[in-house]
């Protein structure tokens, strides 16, 4: 069974804007420059109220722990390059460095939109509410959905990992999976 991979947002956990790198397209599916200036800088959004850095963020793209990008390797999954990350909290000048920009390779059409609840935001851009995925065969490690690059959809095999390290903020969503 197919899962959606996101944050578990929990009242005290920090938000992020992004502060470099505005011209990268970090949802594409598609392997960045190899002249990438690095790090790839964030600040915590200091209009929000948390500050507790959480194993991962999803937006503005998905940035984890380096923890959780080594269990994403440690069960195989190999379709994405992680980039070092520097957040900055403007509050007390902190600079957090233990997470990574996980840039995910290939995007799979899967999502079945005729059962699944979307809109399009306009041309090219839809935003899919409640996935449901073709009966097709999909890849066993973790994709971006070609129809929303937003959504992040792991293998079972991947979530019971990830269910197994006890991550009380990252949440798994099974998907129906309907031809």
């Amino acid at each position: 069974m197919p899962y959606l991979l996101q944050r578990q947002l929990l009242g005290d956990g920090a938000l992020l804007d992004q502060t470099s790198h505005w011209d990268i397209s970090f949802n594409a599916g598609e392997p960045l420059p190899a002249d990438l200036a690095l790090p790839i800088t964030f600040s915590i959004d200091t209009d929000s109220e948390g500050r507790v850095m959480p194993t991962l963020f999803a937006v503005p793209t998905l940035i984890a722990r380096e923890s959780f990008v080594e269990l994403l390797r440690s069960v195989g999954v190999s379709n994405f390059d992680a980039y070092p990350a520097r957040i900055t909290n403007p509050e007390s000048n902190e600079l957090i460095s233990d997470y990574r920009v996980v840039n995910i390779l290939g995007l799979v059409a899967a999502a079945n939109l005729a059962r699944s609840e979307s809109f399009e935001l306009g041309p090219g851009l839809r935003v899919i509410d409640r996935i449901v995925l073709k009966g097709t065969r999909m890849p066993e490690q973790m994709f971006r959905l070609a129809e929303d690059p937003m959504q992040i959809i792991v293998s079972d095999r991947v979530a019971q990992a990830i269910m197994a390290a006890g991550l009380r903020d990252v949440y798994l969503e099974p998907l129906e999976v309907n031809p």
